[in-house]
C-alpha cells in the first residue's frame, strides 16, 4: 500500500506542476489532497489526515462525502444535465430553489433571485450595475455568513440589516456543486422588468446560471440545513470556538494574536509573530 501511494504522490505532483496555483510565483510544490474527504477531515496525498478547519474556503458546511448531496446531483444528472436559463427558459430545480432562498431570507422582503456561478461573479455582477447609477445601493455580501455561520440563518437577520442586493454562495449546496446567487429587492427587480418591457429583454447572465444539477444539490442542502438544526447548532458550539480561538494566544510557538473579529463560527485573526523560535 506504501508503494502504491508513493507512486501516486509522484504521479499528482507531475500534474500538479501544469495546474497554475492562486500564488503562482512560489516554487514550492502543491500541498496535494488525494481526492478524499470524510466528514471534517481531508487526506492528502501520502494518506496524513488532516482537520479541515477552515470548511474548504468557508463553504463545505455539511462536511464531505454527504450522501443526500451526491445522491441529489446524481438523480438530477440522470434526469437532465444541464439547460440554460436564457429567453425565458428554466428548469424546475431552479424555479424550486429561488423560492426557497426568497422564503428562508426573512431580512426584508426580496422580490428577484439571479443565478451565478461563485460568489466572485455574484458580487462582480453587482459592481457593475451600481456604478452606472447615481442612488446609493446597499449590497449585503453573505458569500461567506448566509446559512448559519453567525448563529441565523443570514447575517442581515443578526444585524438587523434590510439591504437592496444580497449576495450568496459557498454553504449554499455546501460547496458540493459551484453555485452563487444574488437576491434583488423587489423595488430593482421592477426596475428591471419595466424597462425590459420597454427596450427588450434583460440578456445579462451565464451559461450555467441556474444549472439544473447544482440547484437540485443546492435544495437538499438548504433541507439539510432545516432538518439538523444547523443555525442553533452554531448558536450552542460557537462560545466553544471563540474560547479556543482566544486560547491560541497562550500556546508557546504562537506570537501575539491579535482578535480582529470574531463572532459565533467565523473569526479573523492577525498573527503578529508566526511562529517563536524552538530555541527560545
Amino acid at each position: 500500500m506504501s508503494l502504491f501511494l508513493g507512486i501516486l504522490r509522484l504521479v499528482l505532483l507531475s500534474v500538479a506542476q501544469h495546474f497554475i496555483k492562486q500564488k503562482p510565483v512560489q516554487r514550492y510544490p502543491c500541498r496535494l489532497n488525494k481526492g478524499e474527504k470524510r466528514g471534517s477531515y481531508v487526506y492528502d496525498s501520502n494518506g496524513k489526515k488532516y482537520l479541515d478547519a477552515l470548511a474548504g474556503l468557508w463553504c463545505t458546511a455539511l462536511g464531505g462525502n454527504e450522501p443526500r448531496l451526491v445522491e441529489a446531483a446524481t438523480k438530477q444528472l440522470n434526469k437532465l444535465p444541464f439547460y440554460h436559463s436564457f429567453w425565458n427558459r428554466t428548469t424546475r430545480p431552479s424555479l424550486d430553489l429561488a423560492k426557497e432562498i426568497l422564503e428562508i431570507f426573512t431580512a426584508r422582503k426580496m422580490g428577484k433571485v439571479f443565478f451565478t456561478n461563485s460568489g466572485s461573479e455574484a458580487n462582480d455582477s453587482q459592481v457593475q450595475a451600481v456604478i452606472k447609477k447615481y442612488d446609493i445601493l446597499f449590497i449585503a455580501d453573505e458569500v461567506i455568513t448566509a446559512f448559519g455561520r453567525l448563529g441565523t440563518m443570514f447575517g442581515c437577520d443578526k444585524y438587523h440589516i434590510q439591504p437592496d442586493l444580497v449576495s450568496i454562495a459557498k454553504a449554499l449546496s455546501s460547496a458540493y456543486m459551484p453555485i452563487g446567487a444574488i437576491l434583488v429587492s423587489p423595488e430593482i427587480s421592477e426596475v428591471i422588468h419595466s424597462q425590459s418591457s420597454k427596450l427588450g429583454s434583460f440578456s445579462h447572465g451565464f451559461t450555467y446560471s441556474g444549472h439544473p444539477v447544482a440547484c437540485a444539490v443546492a435544495l437538499e442542502a438548504l433541507k439539510i440545513y432545516k432538518e439538523r438544526n444547523i443555525v442553533e447548532k452554531v448558536q450552542a458550539i460557537s462560545p466553544r470556538f471563540q474560547n479556543g480561538i482566544k486560547s491560541f494566544s497562550e500556546s508557546p510557538i504562537i506570537g501575539e494574536l491579535i482578535i480582529i473579529y470574531g463572532d459565533r463560527l467565523r473569526s479573523t485573526e492577525r498573527i503578529i509573530e508566526e511562529l517563536k523560535s524552538q530555541n527560545k
